[in-house]
């Protein structure tokens, strides 16, 4: 699990680290999840948050998660379509 200090030596990698999206999102069991700087970690796996707090991507890049009006869902390929008519993702 990642403590502040793991967050601030990422932050120190990343000096554009002032943008990233920071908040908590609720799962459908209701479990809440922190985002800190753009990162959440979820069992020990580290994922990453668009600077808007619209998307969740795996440590590769793959969109996994969606986060509307403060909840994660996953992304469906209804969602994933949805979001490139808008051109949020290829």
């Amino acid at each position: 699990m990642l403590d502040d200090k793991d967050y601030e030596m990422m932050q120190q990698m990343d000096p554009d680290h002032g943008s990233r999206y920071n908040g908590e999102v609720t799962t459908d069991e209701g479990d809440t999840i922190k985002i800190k700087n753009g990162v959440a970690v979820v069992d020990g796996q580290m994922f990453f948050v668009s600077n808007d707090g619209s998307m969740v991507t795996d440590g590769e890049g793959g969109l996994i998660a969606v986060i509307q009006d403060g909840k994660i869902m996953e992304a469906t390929p209804e969602i994933v379509d949805q979001l490139r008519a808008e051109g949020m993702v290829e």
